[in-house]
């Protein structure tokens, strides 16, 4: 599918008047008629990064569902940043360089502007993708100016960034011996290889420790993972399983190698809920060896 294709098929909203936040668009919404339509509605948005790599400033569009924040740490992961690239990431950049290199005023940044020759990459969070898997028939507000938007359906915007690799997603691929509908594994033996923990404000972050960086091992396969999530956010997400990002990696003369697909490092994921390692953690803080029951 073309991007032409893609606008084809989608429908166009004019508003009355501008719009430059989610929350003014969603107000819009309530109080104009779409309140019913409201469970089947949904909006993008698209943030304008900048980092910098050997002294040159670079530019991402990272775009994500209307309610959710861009998590720079999949977001470093999964453009392959390195930690002082990842340091430098940055969003708070003023309105007339998001203009010049966006083509838009912020707030009606779009992942589909015509003229993005100096962005480097455009990348669509992992948890756009899953709402679009989820919902393929829900319509998602996409602004192409302060006043006018386009609505797209799940499946057509899934299938448009399946087929487009100008357009970077997540790379998530099930190592051998896990199912999509997740079975309960039993007496999982993990060893973490090399421990990477990040203290931080639990009550900002929802996390006390982040784990980013970790390297562990599974059934003979070592890997560095991202931050495991929480038992509960696969409850909320009614997935049947926790799983967490993790790139497969191998080690030649003490040199860490990683994994490469077709758009990048190699991805999985792997059954580790944050809770476990964390216990794990917190009362060996070593190399160790565990066995644990992980649903």
């Amino acid at each position: 599918m073309e991007l032409e294709q893609l606008l084809t098929q989608s429908s166009r909203k004019e508003y009355p008047y501008e719009l430059p936040s989610c929350a003014e668009k969603l107000n819009y919404w309530k109080s104009n008629g779409f309140k019913d339509q409201l469970p089947h509605l949904g909006m993008i948005k698209t943030i304008l990064f900048a980092y910098r790599r050997e002294g040159q400033e670079n530019y991402i569009l990272a775009s994500t569902l209307g309610q959710k924040k861009i998590d720079l740490s999949e977001l470093a992961a999964e453009l392959g940043l390195s930690a002082a690239e990842a340091d430098t990431l940055d969003h708070n950049i003023d309105d007339a360089t998001i203009e010049k290199v966006t083509g838009r005023k912020r707030g009606a940044v779009s992942p589909f502007a015509p003229k993005l020759d100096v962005v480097e990459t455009i990348y669509f969070s992992r948890d756009l993708l899953e709402d679009l898997t989820e919902n393929p028939l829900k319509e998602y507000d996409i602004p192409l100016s302060l006043t006018t938007s386009i609505f797209v359906k799940g499946a057509d915007l899934y299938t448009f960034l399946r087929q487009n690799p100008t357009y970077k997603i997540p790379a998530f691929q099930e190592p051998a011996g896990l199912t999509e509908t997740g079975p309960v594994i039993d007496d999982l033996v993990l060893e973490v290889a090399e421990w990477k923990v990040k203290e931080v404000d639990s009550s900002q972050a929802g996390y006390a420790h982040l784990f980013t960086g970790t390297r562990v091992k599974y059934d003979g396969q070592e890997y560095e993972i991202k931050n495991p999530r929480h038992r509960k956010e696969g409850i909320m997400r009614r997935r049947k399983k926790i799983d967490t990002v993790a790139l497969p990696i191998s080690r030649v003369e003490g040199k860490v190698n990683y994994q490469y697909a077709e758009r990048g490092r190699k991805r999985v994921l792997l059954p580790i809920d944050y809770e476990t390692l964390e216990k794990v953690y917190l009362n060996e803080r070593d190399l160790f060896q565990i066995r644990n029951k992980i649903r």
